[in-house]
């Protein structure tokens, strides 16, 4: 049986930290920009039943940028991302909540 999958696309706010919803089963696969925003990918399959949605913990550091972030040792490095041409590089971090 062919198990047909689906690359989802989430646009990510630069700013520090926010919150994503990615579909059950499905991973993070990278991350990059799209008119110069971050973005970052999923990969899941399509013929599963929507089981509902994993909520992930997302950085976004900029190179440079002082890490105040208590439980920063808990992250996942997933990508780095240059936007604007390489005036602004975000290390961007994961941790799954649930």
């Amino acid at each position: 049986m062919i198990h047909l999958k689906k690359i989802y696309k989430y646009n990510l706010i630069p700013t520090v930290s926010q919150m994503l919803e990615i579909p059950v089963g499905a991973e993070l696969l990278s991350a990059g920009q799209q008119r110069d925003l971050p973005v970052v990918y999923a990969i899941g399959e399509m013929d599963k039943p929507h089981l509902g949605n994993n909520l992930y913990a997302i950085l976004l550091i900029e190179t440079g940028e002082e890490i105040y972030q208590n439980d920063f040792h808990e992250y996942t490095f997933l990508d780095t991302v240059m936007t604007y041409n390489g005036a602004i590089v975000y290390h961007i971090y994961y941790k799954k909540l649930a």
